[in-house]
C-alpha cells in the first residue's frame, strides 16, 4: 500500500494538469495538423514508405514494369516518379522492402525469393530526390545459400546501414 502522502502528491499533479488545460493553454498539433491527404496513384501496390526532408517516398511494385520496383515522391500534391536504376537480374524482379532516408541521401532494399533454395535475393539500392541505383553485392554478403530475412534499411551520419 503506497503512503498517504504519495497519493496527495499525485492527485495535486493530475489538478495542476487539468488547471492548465482548462486554463486556455494551446493544444499540441494533431493528425489534422500534420498531415496532408493527397490522393496518390502509384504503379502497384504500396510496398515501403519513407520520409525525406518531410516528403513521403512511396516504394511500389508492378508485375507489368521492369523494374517492378518504383519509386515516387509527394510534395503537396505533387506526385513525381523516381528514377529506380537496377543492375542484376534479381534487382529487377525485386519488392521494395525497406526505404530509409537522411536529408538528400534515400536508401532502400528490395528482395524477392528465387535459385534453387527459394531464399530472399536481396539488393541494396542508393541514391537522393532524383532516384536510386542498384549498388550490387556479393552472394555472400547475405549469407549465400543461407540467407535469412533483414529487419530493415537505415541512415547514419556515416552512410547507410
Amino acid at each position: 500500500m503506497a503512503p498517504a502522502g504519495g497519493t496527495r502528491v499525485i492527485a495535486l499533479g493530475a489538478l495542476v494538469v487539468l488547471a492548465a488545460t482548462a486554463g486556455g493553454c494551446s493544444r499540441p498539433p494533431g493528425f489534422h495538423d500534420l498531415f496532408t491527404d493527397t490522393s496518390v496513384v502509384t504503379r502497384g501496390q504500396i510496398t515501403a514508405l519513407a520520409s525525406q526532408n518531410g516528403h513521403p517516398v512511396i516504394g511500389s511494385y508492378d508485375v507489368d514494369s521492369r523494374p517492378r520496383a518504383g519509386l515516387a515522391s509527394v510534395i503537396g500534391q505533387s506526385v513525381r516518379p523516381l528514377a529506380v536504376r537496377a543492375q542484376t537480374p534479381y534487382a529487377f524482379e525485386g519488392r521494395w522492402r525497406f526505404l530509409a532516408a537522411d536529408g538528400g541521401r534515400l536508401v532502400g532494399v528490395t528482395g524477392i525469393s528465387g535459385g534453387a533454395h527459394g531464399n530472399v535475393r536481396w539488393a541494396v539500392w542508393a541514391g537522393d530526390e532524383s532516384g536510386l541505383t542498384e549498388q550490387p553485392q556479393t552472394f555472400e554478403t547475405f549469407g549465400g545459400v543461407d540467407a535469412g530475412g533483414l529487419s530493415g534499411a537505415a541512415v547514419e551520419r556515416d552512410g547507410p546501414l
